[in-house]
């Protein structure tokens, strides 16, 4: 059986539209994508009859943490509460994940269980915990592995791929702690990653951080708070190195009054980044930066699950169009996990992911955050439960 999608107006990931498309889905793979109906098709495929609907891929998120960052809660508890949430994202139009960190290593048992059918979710790509030296903000969250010295970096990254992560995260600096790694301890552990053909995260948000990271040798950059301090040398570099920028401008909804953990003069710290957090982001689209859509949804005090497309909201709000949004959210997101050949548009031959939806996202962003405007989510082939069409069918 095959899934056929007729009359819809298509945006591919790549930057081009077709108004009146039909895309053919054979088991988990897009095998046709071509203007017009005339797509062959018998009594057992599955029609979707998508005139004046547009069909676009389904979005990637590279930053999330579905299990939340409550230290106190049990093992069982967060990975129930992982579960439900990973649904959620999937269930608003999210069909891959890169998840940057989890108490207890949950995210590898969630995955194994989706992979057995007992959890629906989006594509998981999973680093485990995180490294931070001694004192690091990521081991305060429940999500980190405290290290120090090279040959310690060296060998929480070596047993960190032993175990089977997808890429490895690091943690250059953070707003609420003032402990920073060596240029050469993360690149000890960023060897290891690019040895095994890993890519590696780190989360950086001051301009000196983020060229230690970039010097260490890191893929992306996550969050990147304070480029608006010194511009014109961080963006040039990123240019230059091919370094992606994964923004989290949904780090916003952080409500810092109510943060009760840490002192006030850290949370002014936290206040001024951001403020300063828009004006990096509009700089680094001006420069040129390959940008590349993270929420960081679930790693702030009462983040809301599911509503990973307020991200894009918050891009075009702040310097980018809708389509640049858009394909920062899919083909650009691909291209970090280096999935690019196989993830992140509508093409022949790539992985069915790919949203059904009954409003223009090119006109107005905000439709991708109304789950009574997403008739369908189909995930590697697969209609998503829970969904108007899955619901109606």
């Amino acid at each position: 059986m095959a899934i056929i999608i007729e009359g819809a107006k298509l945006i591919d990931g790549t930057g081009q539209i077709i108004e009146d498309a039909s895309i053919a889905i054979k088991g988990n793979r897009i095998s046709v994508v071509q203007s017009g109906h005339s797509i062959p098709h018998t009594d057992d495929d599955f029609l979707i009859e998508a005139s004046g609907r547009i069909v676009m891929p389904g979005l990637i998120d590279l930053h999330v943490h579905p299990s939340g960052l409550d230290v106190k809660a049990s093992s069982a508890y967060l990975a129930l509460r992982f579960a439900r949430n990973v649904k959620a994202m999937l269930d608003g139009g999210v069909t891959t994940v890169r998840i940057c960190g989890t108490p207890d290593l949950i995210d590898f048992e969630v995955r194994k269980a989706a992979y057995a059918g007992l959890v629906e979710s989006p594509r998981m790509f999973t680093c485990g915990k995180g490294l931070c030296i001694t004192g690091g903000h990521l081991a305060s969250l429940g999500i980190g592995i405290e290290v120090d010295s090279t040959d310690s970096y060296r060998k929480a990254a070596r047993t960190l791929i032993k175990n089977g992560v997808d890429f490895i995260k690091l943690s250059s600096d953070s707003l609420t702690k003032y402990a920073r790694p060596t240029v050469e301890e993360m690149k000890a552990a960023i060897n290891e990653a690019h040895l095994a053909n890993k890519t590696v995260a780190t989360h950086a948000g001051s301009p000196q951080a983020i060229m230690d990271a970039i010097e260490a040798g890191t893929d992306t950059i996550e969050h990147g708070f304070l480029i608006a301090e010194e511009p014109d040398q961080v963006l040039d570099v990123m240019v230059k190195k091919n370094i992606y920028y994964v923004p989290t401008l949904y780090v916003r909804r952080w409500n810092v009054r109510k943060d009760n953990r840490y002192s006030d003069e850290i949370l002014q710290q936290v206040k001024h980044g951001l403020e300063e957090h828009p004006k990096s982001f509009r700089l680094a689209v001006d420069a040129g930066v390959k940008i590349a859509m993270g929420s960081d949804e679930g790693g702030i005090q009462g983040s809301p699950y599911g509503e990973n497309a307020y991200e894009l909201e918050l891009m075009v709000a702040n310097g980018m169009s809708e389509n640049d949004a858009i394909i920062a959210s899919t083909k650009t997101a691909a291209e970090a996990l280096r999935m690019g050949g196989i993830l992140g548009s509508i093409e022949e031959g790539k992985l069915a992911d790919l949203l059904v939806l009954d409003a223009d996202p090119l006109k107005d962003i905000r439709s991708l955050q109304s789950r009574e405007l997403l008739h369908a989510v189909i995930r590697n082939g697969s209609i998503a439960s829970g969904t108007v069409l899955s619901e109606n069918s």
